[in-house]
């Protein structure tokens, strides 16, 4: 009786620690960790989002109708070219962007890491990305 006692606590104690590990308890202080290790400050992140909510909407858009060229049975050149153009000017502004609030990389660190791509997370998980 005892051992399965020991046992469930075990893996409710386990179930409980992956939930706050999930949930980045304990990751407080108002910062947000960008790809290349960089603290910045949950403030400038959010702010950073809010101008830039329409452009990065606008280059998801872009980069599914992208990702939908690819798949046809004949891709169009042409518009391939024409969406990786605005793709770079969209990710340009972006990074003018995040220079304007000290946000390298645009807080856009977690499974890209690098100033190109906008994907993964902050790295910490508290800047809604």
């Amino acid at each position: 009786m005892k051992k399965g006692m020991i046992a469930v606590v075990a893996v409710a104690g386990a179930l409980l620690a992956s939930t706050a590990v999930y949930a980045n308890w304990g990751w407080g202080g108002g910062c947000c960790t960008t790809g290349n290790s960089q603290t910045v400050s949950t403030q400038k992140v959010r702010s950073f989002q809010k101008d830039t909510a329409k452009v990065r909407e606008i280059l998801m858009e872009k980069r599914l109708d992208l990702q939908d060229e690819f798949t046809k049975d004949v891709p169009d050149g042409k518009r391939i070219a024409s969406l990786r153009k605005e793709i770079t000017d969209l990710q340009s502004q972006l990074q003018a962007a995040g220079d304007k609030y000290g946000v390298d990389n645009w807080a856009m660190g977690g499974g890209m890491g690098h100033r190109q791509q906008m994907a993964g997370g902050c790295g910490c998980g508290m800047c809604g990305w």
